[in-house]
């Protein structure tokens, strides 16, 4: 009868086993799931505020093409003036490079991939 019961009792622990591996399969599913929307969200709304700012940075440009082209009479030196204004603008952009953009990228996904699942661990825990 001995024999019998412990090996209930090993069969249950081995459904249990395989029951906790289940649910922690579901789990780590779900937290991919909450991680990639959030981060589809997070690249949308970064696209469209992107885009946003083209456009008004399109007609700034066009604006103040035009005022300078009225200012020193040319409209050909008014776009040369800009497209060295975005010249340099384009050598600081890309000599910062690194701390502009990759430091940041690197920040923003490990806060939202691993503080996120430290505290779903937290409350796991208690």
């Amino acid at each position: 009868m001995k024999k019998n019961e412990q090996t209930n009792r090993v069969e249950r622990f081995i459904d249990n086993i395989d029951r906790y591996i289940n649910l922690r399969i579901d789990a780590f599913k779900l937290a991919m799931v909450e991680n990639l929307s959030t981060l589809a969200g997070n690249i949308l709304g970064i696209v469209i505020f992107l885009l946003l700012a083209l456009i008004a940075l399109l007609l700034l440009t066009a604006a103040a093409t035009w005022a300078i082209g009225i200012l020193i009479g040319s409209m050909i030196g008014a776009l040369l003036i800009m497209a060295a204004v975005y010249l340099i603008i384009g050598g600081i952009v890309l000599a910062n490079r690194q701390k502009l953009f990759s430091n940041r990228m690197v920040r923003m996904f490990s806060r939202m991939f691993f503080e996120h699942n430290n505290n779903r661990d937290d409350d796991e825990q208690a």
